[in-house]
């Protein structure tokens, strides 16, 4: 159910200048790995410049959550609110296209085949990701992103440093994503053969 229309064209690798942007796109709660990421953003101010680097969070605010997260956008520097993104709308995969990498640090019970990997790889948007649930069946370490240990806010820091180092092949793994996200079109998988084998 989460395939989805590759119909986006990435116009350019976003290049590493000044800093690394870091996007999160999913609920905003604890259990997606949120509560991971601000403690993780914590860690890497003391090894590297704030200027280097920001994560801007996008989705819906879990009630329970709202105040903490609030807090930690109004006192760390390096986190931003910025709303919702509606990826019905193709023109904001313009906007998602703009960041250097997606944190995935969930943990939560329901994950299955999270929409936002195919969303991160039509954008060309590498992602670093737990080690939970199937992530690893769609997220291929050092290929399309970084798997870590599930709950480990010292591996999440550790890979995050990484890529605002410049550390991480980047640029290859943009690519992966483009052609990884081939796999998920709805028009490669819903295609004339099978439509042909469902008429009687």
């Amino acid at each position: 159910p989460n395939f989805k229309s590759v119909d986006f064209k990435l116009d350019e690798v976003v290049k590493y200048e000044d800093s690394v942007s870091f996007v999160f796109l999913s609920r905003i709660m604890p259990e997606k790995g949120c509560r991971y990421i601000i403690s993780a953003v914590k860690e890497i101010a003391k090894h590297a410049d704030t200027n280097r680097f920001r994560v801007d969070f996008y989705g819906q605010i879990d009630p329970s959550f709202a105040t903490e997260f609030q807090e930690a956008c109004d006192t760390i520097p390096n986190i931003n609110y910025c709303g919702t993104l509606n990826l019905f709308d193709v023109e904001n995969y313009k906007q998602l296209s703009r960041y250097h990498y997606m944190l995935f640090p969930t943990y939560w019970m329901g994950e299955g085949f999270p929409g936002v990997v195919i969303d991160a790889y039509k954008s060309g948007v590498p992602i670093i990701a737990s080690d939970w649930n199937f992530n690893t069946e769609f997220i291929h370490n050092d290929y399309t992103g970084y798997i870590i240990n599930t709950h480990s806010v010292d591996e999440l820091k550790t890979v995050m440093l990484r890529c605002i180092r410049g550390v991480a092949n980047y640029e290859t793994m943009v690519r992966n994503c483009l052609v990884e996200s081939k796999k998920y079109d709805t028009n490669t998988v819903i295609n004339s053969d099978l439509l042909q084998n469902l008429l009687p």
